[in-house]
């Protein structure tokens, strides 16, 4: 998958959830340790974060905050595909209307390539 740096960057993803497998807009974020998704947005894909016993510590502008971790089976950027993702379950009200981050839990999985000269993001499966 070869897109054109913006800022912010934004990638179509395709999350396989418990019930129905959801298509969402999220910020690609190399800074995040985890993709990240709003609740209701993991909610509607079957997750139920509120019984989650695992749980994942962020560091964010308002302190630390101790959020639901689920596991998503499948997790496709373009034709990158991804197997037992970690999801962390935290609402981001500044980046609305998108679903949430791509963070490393996912991107540690692949091999991509910032080319700031071309202007280009290039991810590809290892």
């Amino acid at each position: 998958m070869r897109i054109p740096i913006s800022v912010p960057l934004i990638v179509t993803t395709q999350i396989e959830g418990p019930t129905k497998t959801g298509i969402v807009r999220l910020i690609l974020d190399t800074g995040a340790g985890y993709l990240t998704l709003g609740w209701s947005v993991a909610e509607d894909m079957g997750f139920d974060p509120a019984t989650s016993q695992n749980r994942a510590s962020l560091i964010t502008a308002n302190g630390i905050v101790h959020a639901p971790l689920i596991v998503a089976p499948r997790v496709r950027v373009g034709d990158v595909l991804v197997e037992n993702v970690e999801i962390v379950c935290h609402d981001i009200p500044q980046i609305l209307p998108l679903a949430g981050l791509l963070g490393m839990s996912y991107l540690q999985q692949t091999i991509f390539t910032f080319d700031f000269k071309d202007g280009f993001f290039e991810m590809i499966d290892p």
